[in-house]
């Protein structure tokens, strides 16, 4: 049978990739940041115009982040409310003046700071979960991130769908992970069985690259890690990604034999090697380019 043919066994796995890599749009909120650590900036009562709006900084020490949350009489269901907070660093968290959590230990050195996990999930008090706005002050520290720019996210909702929801999702990164598992056993026993086909072998691994780059992608849903592997994990996304880029295009010619070879591959690598080493460091834009 056509290599070709066969390799439709990937594009339902591509597919359900794609669309599970989307992510829910955040809640509208109002984020302002400065540097440094004032006990009033914390207040509810507290101006905070002049500051800066965003979610993130450059800066490696102690700042301050102010999450100004709209809850609508709509949202509010009579279960218990929760705060998902997504941490490159470590965290005090304050809800409308009270302290709610931490994540690690926010500290003046690298020394004196813990490093806290890289997401976690605060109950809220059903005190001060009302209609209206409200404030989540944040003090953190991230002498322990390796880049440049720390960002820092939250999500508000009922306590135990923020708990579960990654449980749910892991159930459809099952699903895909089966697509691959399968598509990777098999070609790896065509090739054993055919082993002048080596496009069976390629095939093979391209489907173990995209399993890696899914579990990889989907490793918060299943370990809650400290927030300095982030940057590992971003690595070998990268790599993963660049691997597959390279491979797809050097399938495909190999299948239909649409260039030569030699000068392709070495475009191709050119290529994605430029792209690589331009947008390192700037992840998002990297996978994406």
């Amino acid at each position: 049978m056509n290599m070709f043919c066969k390799s439709r066994l990937l594009i339902p796995g591509i597919l359900l990739l794609l669309w599970a890599c989307t992510s829910q749009p955040p809640e509208p909120v109002t984020v302002k940041i400065a540097s440094g650590n004032r006990p009033e900036w914390l207040s509810r009562s507290f101006n905070d115009e002049n500051w800066k709006s965003g979610n993130g900084t450059a800066h490696k020490g102690i700042s301050t982040l102010r999450f100004h949350i709209g809850l609508r009489s709509d949202s509010l269901n009579p279960v218990v409310r929760g705060v998902r907070i997504i941490a490159l660093g470590a965290f005090d968290a304050y809800w409308d003046d009270r302290y709610i959590g931490s994540g690690g230990r926010v500290g003046n050195s690298p020394g004196e700071e813990i490093p806290g996990k890289h997401a976690s999930v605060i109950p809220l008090p059903d005190s001060l979960v009302k209609t209206g706005e409200h404030l989540l002050a944040l003090r953190v520290s991230n002498y322990h991130y390796q880049r440049n720019y720390a960002f820092f996210n939250v999500r508000t909702g009922p306590y135990t769908d923020l708990l579960t929801r990654p449980f749910r999702m892991g159930g459809l990164m099952a699903v895909l992970a089966g697509f691959f598992i399968i598509g990777a056993l098999y070609y790896t026993f065509m090739f054993l069985q055919h082993s002048g086909e080596k496009l069976y072998l390629v095939f093979s691994v391209l489907c173990q690259l995209f399993l890696c780059l899914l579990l990889v992608e989907y490793l918060p849903l299943i370990w809650s890690y400290p927030y300095p592997m982030q940057v590992i994990r971003l690595e070998l996304i990268g790599l993963l990604g660049l691997g597959i880029a390279f491979l797809i295009p050097y399938f495909l010619n190999r299948q239909l034999n649409s260039f030569d070879p030699l000068k392709f591959n070495g475009s191709v690598g050119m290529l994605l090697l430029g792209v690589f080493g331009w947008f390192h460091g700037r992840y998002d834009l990297t996978s994406q380019v």
